[in-house]
């Protein structure tokens, strides 16, 4: 029963070890990944939410607006400044301005507005890419 228990263990060991190592290229892969989107000007930033929210507005089932936001905050300004935080939330000021960009796009992008009012339900609340998101897709409806 003891060398079952040992061999068991250290089984258990040698799985977790693996997993690990796993995790850990995942991770170092990821890093590279975002390091491979560095670099980019203001206008190349801007370029990119332009077609995100192209994609978005055209099939909001293949897009997000959290997967947007999380690769607009992988984004890098001359290799060094983030565009914006996926982790912070907004002000309280910036829902207000919120507020008065949901009301349009419930008409214009009802998916896109159903979308952000379950992010608002959730508990984290809106982070600063999300509303950068929201208003890149803003922009249009208020323009036309």
């Amino acid at each position: 029963m003891s060398k079952a228990l040992n061999f068991a263990v250290g089984s258990l060991f040698v799985i977790s070890a693996a997993l690990a190592v796993a995790a850990y290229s995942t991770n170092q892969q990821l890093v590279t990944e975002a390091a491979s989107e560095a670099g980019y000007t203001f206008s190349q930033v801007d370029d990119f939410k332009r077609n995100a929210v192209r994609n978005l507005l055209d099939d909001p089932d293949g897009q997000t607006i959290v997967g947007v936001a999380h690769e607009l905050s992988l984004l890098r300004v001359d290799n060094t400044f983030a565009v914006c935080s996926d982790q912070d939330e907004i002000e309280s000021s910036q829902y207000l301005e919120l507020a008065q960009i949901i009301d349009p796009l419930s008409d214009s992008a009802p998916k896109v507005s159903n979308e952000i009012e379950m992010i608002l339900s959730l508990d984290q609340g809106i982070t600063d890419c999300q509303f950068r998101v929201i208003e890149a897709i803003a922009q249009p409806s208020t323009s036309s």
